[in-house]
């Protein structure tokens, strides 16, 4: 009897063995699928992020292009205007900002956050040959410094008069208008 006993036992334990056994590699595919899945997981933050940044990327492209468009529009109801005005409407365009933040806020808001015109800017600035941070600077008090009259010329191009004739003043002049697709001309 001893020996049956001993031969169930052995049995049970050979039998217990193998679920433990079978346990063991369950739970290696378990951790092997918990792996793969933190790896989706991982790459889906990885694509939301893209997609973030290019839902951010299109915000700030439909954001200049609405900006543009608003400025193209402002020229043809331009009328006789000086340059103050015609920098208050433009900043009336710029998104995110409200007029209880003042106009220059607003012009320099463009200025941080608008790729696109800080693109113009530079263009302009080297154009002119002078240094970006003085059209910067320039930039951050143009509203301040422009009261000289702008009046349309032609139907095609307005004239601008400028009080001095600072080159970093006709570079910020021309990077606004060329970034709002406005015709222009600058008289001294």
């Amino acid at each position: 009897m001893q020996t049956h006993a001993q031969a169930t036992q052995d049995t049970l334990i050979a039998q217990l063995n193998v679920q433990i056994e079978e346990l063991r590699i369950k739970g290696l595919e378990l951790a092997t699928k918990e792996a793969q899945l933190n790896a989706k997981d991982e790459q889906l933050q990885r694509k939301d992020a893209q997609l973030e940044a290019k839902d951010a990327q299109l915000a700030q492209m439909y954001e200049s292009c609405r900006l543009q468009y608003e400025l193209r529009a402002m020229h043809r109801v331009l009328g006789r205007r000086n340059l103050r005005d015609a920098l208050e409407r433009v900043a009336d365009a710029i998104p995110g900002g409200s007029q209880e933040d003042g106009v220059q806020p607003r012009l320099t808001k463009m200025l941080q956050k608008d790729k696109a015109f800080l693109a113009v800017l530079r263009a302009e600035a080297q154009r002119a040959e002078v240094p970006l941070d003085r059209a910067v600077e320039c930039m951050k008090t143009i509203y301040r410094s422009a009261c000289q009259n702008i009046a349309p010329h032609d139907e095609e191009a307005a004239e601008v008069h400028l009080s001095a004739k600072d080159p970093v003043q006709r570079a910020v002049v021309r990077a606004i208008f060329e970034h709002g697709g406005i015709p222009y001309r600058i008289i001294e």
